[in-house]
Formats: C-alpha cells, structure tokens, sequence
C-alpha cells in the first residue's frame, strides 16, 4: 500500500513539474557586459597530477609545451643559475600521469628568455630571445630531433640598433614553414611596432609584414582559424597616448582580412584570441579601470567575420588579474587562464600572493566555476594547452622558499627564495547543458 501510493505520488509530480514549468518564462538574453567581483581563492582545485622540478641553486620556469601523439607532454623549461646572467634551457617529457620519461638540457650562448615551443614534421623548435654585447635582442631559434638532441640553431636580428623580439609562433597550416609574430624596437623607451616573420622550416626569413598604426604597437598571441586564415592579438598606443586592445584576421601572407581596435578602461591588452563556437572568437586580455584601482581579467566572445563584440566579462579581485590564454573544448566551453598578482605596494601575506585561475564559460558568457592552482610562495602561469583526455595543462613556475641551515656560530636560519618549474594537468571541463542552448524539455 505504501509503495503503491509512493509510486503514484511520483507519477503525479512527473506530469505536474513539466506543467508548472511551461508557466515560467526564462530568460536567455544574452547580457552584453557583466562585471564580477571574485571570492577569495580557494587553493588546492583538482588536478589530474602536477610536477615541480627545481634544484635551490637554480631557477627554472616551465615556459611552454606541446602534446604529442602518445598523449605526453613535451615542455620547455628556462633555467639559470643564481647571481649569473646566462640562460639554459631544458626539454622533459612526462607520461600522463605526470611521471618523467627523459630530459634533455643545453646550454646555448646569448640566451636570456625560453618563449615557445613548436612540434615540425621532424622534431621540435624552441623560440627565444638572445642578446649581443649592447643588450639588443634578436630572436633566437633552436631546432631539436625527437629526443631532445639539438639539431641546429638560427638568430633572426633587426640589422639596425632596434631589438627584434618574439612575441608567439605558429606552424603554417600546410606544415611547411612558421609565422612568427614579433616587436622590433626600443626596450628602453617601450616603444615597439609589429611584424610578422614568414619563415622556412630552417628558420629562413621568407617573407615580412610591418603593422604601425598608432605611436607603438605589438602582437602579443596567435591563433590558426583555419588552414589558411589566423587571427593576431595584442595593443596599439593612439595618438592620445591611450593604449587599446587590438585584433587582427590575417590569411596565411600576411594579408590584412580586417583588424579592429578595442578600446576600454584607461588601457587595455588582448593576449590571446582563439576560435570558440561557429564563426566566433574567446578573447582572453586585461584591462585598467580609468578611475584606478587593480587591472581586470577581460574575456569577450567576438564575432570572427567582423570582429564585433557579442558579450565582455570582467573579473576583478583584490589582486591584479589578467587574462592571458584560453582553449576551447567540444562542447563548447572555453577555459580562460588568469594571472592574479600581487599590486606594487602591497604588503606580501599569504592573501596576496600570485596565483593562476582557470574560468570556465560557455557561449553565452557563463561563468560555471573557477578552479584556483597554487603552489609554494606563489606560481606564474606562462601557457595552457589542452591534453588529450581533456586535462587543462598549466606551464609555469613557482616561488619556493628553501630553508638554510644555521653553521655553527649562527643562531638562525636563512630563507632563499628561487623559482621551480611547475606543471600542472588541471581537470577537464565538466559537461554543462545551458537550457538556453541545448535541448530542454522544460525550455521554451
């Protein structure tokens, strides 16, 4: 008798739920800006796994890796060791399940910063930046076989007194060469113009494109839409000396499809901007609020045909942030990763140290969780790529305090900060069905 009258009173409710719902009207407009304050970081999200790789000696920083066809990870660490000026760099391999297969490292003349890394139809391409006896600097490019052996390098200068520096790198669609985005110009006054290099899989220079709207200008991120099309992104200084984000949607020879500028707060940077949903773009950037205060992770979907803005999102905090790369998973859901760091001036505690943020948001600008990763005395993200079951890859560096022992005849011990290489494989994506998007029963 109970289970009888259980079992009709949830066959009423069935029928009764999808009727009250049909009287609910919901509301899918899209809003075109929100701002969101976020709640203090809840350190230690889930990870699938996570490497730190150090010695106290040394500095190293995980700059950028790649996927390989095994599942893998192949990054690119910089190293130096301390109160010495030259710079190494080292590739290692980790299994998926974050356990090392080999490393590989080199030292290489000249060079002060590790950029990118590159899969080629025969190995590997490391992009750098490596400086002559004035300080000036010139690209750098090393090529690497299969396991890590260095098979040749290549330096790429202005040819006048401006530095010429690396910005980001991509394999040509057709696989047969690079485009490679970079700043030629003065370090010292932060004056730069853009260009793009169109190079040969032996790192010749086939071709160049100089972009020089504005007082100064660079390119900071680029992203493949298609075989034969890629977008750059970065900022332009106007003749009013107010810096905007800028994008540009370039085809394969540099040819200008269109480029627009996006200007907001009191300055504003585009890092990276890459295909989302049909016919559409993530921006990930930063901006500054005229009135002062800390700058803010900006993330806007842009309409890819035409580059106007379809929403912009906000996310501020009591520390800086910016939004300095995204990727995009099937079911279209874009993970925006942001450097929140510690503002000039502010006292270092706890509460103030860096740390990365992943936010995850669908199509129409939700925001279904954010995911806080931290490690040590603080970590800086350096890129995100997307691993092969859906894992969220971080390739960073953490601030480590290494305790000194007292020797005899002192009282304490000292505290040595250097900086670790960090890795960490953040958990995928979880499924979201929007009732705006997907089918719905209840939906309208």
């Amino acid at each position: 008798m109970i289970n009888r009258y259980f079992l009709t009173f949830a066959l009423v409710c069935s029928f009764a739920v999808p009727a009250a719902a049909q009287s609910i009207v919901r509301d899918c407009r899209i809003e075109p800006e929100l701002i969101f304050q976020m709640m203090k970081a809840e350190y230690g999200s889930y990870n699938v796994w996570d490497v730190v790789q150090g010695e106290m000696n040394l500095d190293e920083s995980f700059a950028s890796g790649v996927v390989l066809e095994s599942g893998n990870v192949l990054a690119v660490a910089e190293i130096a060791s301390f109160g010495k000026p030259e710079r190494g760099l080292k590739l290692v391999e980790f299994d998926q399940r974050g356990r090392l297969m080999w490393e590989a490292a080199h030292t290489v003349k000249d060079l002060t910063v590790v950029k990118k890394i590159l899969a080629t139809p025969t190995g590997f391409a490391v992009v750098g930046i490596s400086r002559d006896a004035k300080s000036r600097g010139s690209i750098w490019m090393g090529f690497f076989d299969k396991v890590g052996k260095l098979t040749g390098q290549k330096t790429i200068s202005s040819g006048k007194s401006s530095s010429l520096l690396p910005d980001d790198i991509l394999l040509r669609g057709d696989g047969k060469g690079f485009i490679l985005a970079a700043a030629v110009g003065n370090e010292k006054s932060d004056l730069f113009h853009a260009a793009i290099y169109h190079l040969n899989l032996k790192g010749d220079v086939t071709d160049t494109h100089a972009y020089m709207p504005g007082l100064d200008n660079r390119l900071r991120g680029l992203s493949a839409t298609s075989k034969y099309e890629y977008v750059a992104s970065g900022y332009l200084r106007g003749e009013d000396g107010r810096i905007t984000g800028w994008i540009l949607k370039l085809n394969e020879d540099g040819s200008l499809i269109w480029q627009r500028q996006y200007p907001r707060g009191k300055s504003a940077q585009i890092n990276k901007a890459v295909p989302f949903v049909t016919e559409s773009l993530i921006a990930a950037g930063t901006t500054e609020p005229l009135n002062g205060g800390n700058s803010a992770a900006w993330v806007m979907m842009i309409d890819e045909g035409t580059g106007n803005v379809v929403w912009q999102r906000y996310y501020t905090d009591a520390l800086d942030q910016a939004a300095t790369d995204a990727i995009v998973n099937a079911d279209g859901l874009a993970s925006i990763m942001v450097q929140n760091t510690k503002p000039a001036g502010v006292e270092a505690t706890e509460d103030t140290e860096d740390f990365i943020r992943l936010l995850t948001v669908n199509e129409r600008g939700v925001l279904t969780i954010s995911d806080e990763y931290f490690n040590g005395a603080g970590a800086q993200g350096a890129q995100m790529i997307g691993g092969r079951a859906g894992e969220r890859i971080i390739l960073a560096r953490t601030d480590i305090v290494y305790k000194i022992e007292p020797k005899p005849g002192q009282e304490v011990e000292t505290l040595k900060h250097g900086w670790d290489g960090l890795i960490v494989a953040g958990a995928p994506m979880e499924h979201f069905d929007d009732p705006c998007i997907r089918a719905n029963p209840f939906a309208q």
